[in-house]
């Protein structure tokens, strides 16, 4: 075993695995250009289940179950038996709770049947396989989905292969910068922003809020009787998406046409949807504009 880099990555043999955010993420060695992408990724902050490339494993570090089977000195290879009938498992997570299962259990070449059995999903398989082989979306409705497939009993009795997969826990540490929105009631309007970012020493959320008037068909910012932005976020540990803290923020004025709310905390933050809001209000003589709960969308399995 060697040491790679500073990008949180070592190697066995053929295998170079990135150790992030309590997930291992093993590729082959020699692919530079999804090297690349992954040490952007791990430099970025934003390496998880949710943005990994494809040609990536990915194991929990805490699963030693699964990390025992792999053979790191070969490419990165599926769950798998040695008989003549090759059987193997491989799982592709398609969400936090749906996974493609590719299985096959036949000589290559050939198309023997197999048999298949699983548990734990919404709508379980338990018969043969004529052609060997299934690739198949599985919902999980239990803690985890077990697949077993078996070779041709007059052939490969021997060849039966079990693996499992679990549900994803994961919660979205990624920037977000929406476009900004925009509200009006005749001449008067409101433009508004939340959003979540990260610097080198803090993350920050933040309401950003200004005031236009329509004068001779263009708008141009002018202050207003009244301007208010509030942020609003929840916070999660980035590494086991458990609520640390909440904090909130009000900047308001009279007669101003930019008003901007900020909480900051500690980098390694993440968030699930509806842990950060903006609320914005704007009067202007009789006319109020508002928006009391302006969410950023996050992505987050949980």
């Amino acid at each position: 075993m060697s040491i790679l880099s500073e990008n949180y990555e070592f190697r066995i043999c053929s295998t170079n695995i990135i150790a992030f955010n309590n997930d291992l993420f093993l590729y082959e060695s020699g692919d530079a250009e999804l090297e690349f992408e992954l040490h952007r990724l791990v430099h970025a902050g934003k390496l998880s289940f949710l943005t990994v490339p494809e040609g990536v494993q990915i194991l929990k570090q805490s699963n030693a179950k699964e990390f025992r089977k792999v053979n790191f000195c070969s490419p990165v290879p599926p769950v798998g038996s040695t008989g003549p009938c090759d059987c193997f498992i491989n799982f592709t997570t398609i969400s936090c709770t749906v996974v493609n299962v590719d299985a096959v259990c036949t000589i290559p070449s050939t198309n023997l049947p197999a048999h298949i059995v699983t548990t734990g999903a919404c709508t379980n398989l338990n018969g043969t396989l004529t052609s060997g082989f299934i690739n198949q979306n599985f919902t999980l409705c239990s803690d985890e989905l077990e697949v077993t497939i078996s070779g041709f009993p007059s052939v490969c009795p021997d060849d039966i292969v079990t693996d499992t997969w679990g549900p994803q826990i994961v919660c979205d540490n990624g920037d977000k910068h929406p476009d900004w929105d925009w509200l009006e009631s005749g001449d008067v309007a409101l433009s508004y922003q939340t959003s979540y970012g990260t610097t080198l020493f803090a993350a920050k959320e933040k309401a950003h809020a200004f005031s236009l008037k329509r004068i001779d068909g263009e708008w141009e910012y002018r202050d207003v009787d009244e301007l208010s932005a509030t942020i609003i976020a929840n916070r999660l540990g980035e590494d086991d998406c458990e609520f640390k803290a909440n904090e909130s923020e009000t900047d308001d004025c009279d007669n101003c046409k930019e008003r901007v709310a900020t909480v900051k905390g500690n980098q390694k933050t993440a968030h699930c949807p509806g842990d950060v809001f903006g609320s914005y209000h704007l009067k202007e003589g009789n006319t109020v504009i508002t928006d009391w709960n302006h969410q950023i969308e996050f992505d987050c399995c949980i």
